[in-house]
């Protein structure tokens, strides 16, 4: 066998055989080419996403009903923008108020109604590729409240020998407290109003057997008052003939609390009414009626004070009997 060498191939002789060794592919020669310039990274993934705003700060203008919001700015390189989050100060859940585009710029103002709510802002920085930062710390803002609560409505009264309850549905805007009037029909409140701090009231001066009328006023935490509801009337009863109840004990047994009474002979109180100072602490709430002389009554998941009344043949009821179980 001959051996001959030539540039760039191998030439081998055997046998009257040639074969041609061709010189071996670079690994440099087998790879892609890379693009650059383009401004991205082949085959990579992006860098983290931003780090969280700081700096942020929010004053509200009353007069102008606006937010003014600014931050610090970030410093990533591939920084797109920031979306600001705002949220009422009782809930957990943040609305974008920034619209779909990120801000390119670090401050904005955000109009919101004086309705005296607090709220909530937050800043996220979001990159090139759509990754949004972790949430900057909350800056909160009150705004004023020029809005006066909305009138009670739909007052109700009743008269009980415990005194008249007068019940009205919730008014609007941040109510603090309603103020109850109550006077003579056809007179005037001279010992001014009840502060109440929920929608019922039981007027425990109220005279027996007079007509008295009731009405309402909201009071918002600005101070701000509604209108004077519409009047209700309530007369307060006097005692029907029953005896009052005897023996009235109140107690938790694990199932709610057990109130019980000794009844009494003959024919009068054929029932009994149990009444409860809840849901609404200011007003004393019907809860059941018991027939056995001899009475009890369980009320479920409750406390508080409770109060019992012999009911006679005509329906009236006796002076209540007071009882608590705390």
């Amino acid at each position: 066998m001959t051996l001959r060498r030539s540039v760039g191939a191998v030439v081998m002789v055997a046998l009257g055989t040639a074969f041609l060794l061709c010189p071996a592919t670079t690994a440099a020669s087998a790879l892609p080419h890379l693009q650059s310039g383009d401004g991205r990274r082949a085959a990579q993934a992006d860098d983290p996403a931003p780090a969280a705003p700081t700096g942020l700060q929010a004053s509200y203008d009353p007069a102008a009903q606006t937010t003014t919001v600014g931050w610090d700015a970030n410093t990533e390189p591939d920084l797109a923008g920031y979306r600001l989050y705002r949220r009422l100060a009782e809930t957990e859940e943040w609305t974008l108020v920034s619209g779909a585009t990120p801000l390119a710029v670090t401050f904005t103002t955000d109009p919101l109604p004086s309705t005296g709510d607090v709220y909530a802002y937050a800043v996220r920085a979001v990159d090139q590729a759509g990754n949004e930062s972790e949430r900057s710390y909350d800056w909160y803002v009150e705004t004023a409240d020029t809005s006066p609560p909305s009138v009670p409505a739909d007052l109700t009264a009743r008269g009980t020998t415990a005194g008249n309850t007068v019940r009205w549905h919730a008014s609007s805007d941040h109510v603090d407290h309603y103020e109850v009037w109550a006077a003579p029909a056809g007179g005037q409140d001279l010992d001014g109003p009840d502060e109440v701090r929920g929608t019922a009231y039981t007027d425990p001066r109220a005279p027996q057997d007079v007509a008295v009328t009731y009405t309402v006023e909201a009071v918002d935490t600005s101070g701000q008052r509604s209108g004077v509801s519409g009047p209700v009337h309530a007369t307060r009863p006097a005692p029907g003939t029953a005896p009052k109840p005897s023996g009235l004990m109140a107690r938790h047994d694990g199932n709610g609390v057990l109130i019980s009474w000794d009844g009494h002979s003959g024919d009068m109180g054929q029932s009994y009414r149990v009444y409860a100072r809840y849901p609404d602490p200011y007003a004393w709430s019907f809860l059941a009626t018991a027939y056995p002389r001899n009475g009890e009554v369980r009320v479920p998941e409750a406390g508080g004070l409770f109060y019992v009344v012999s009911v006679d043949d005509e329906s009236r009821e006796s002076a209540p009997v007071h009882v608590g179980a705390y």
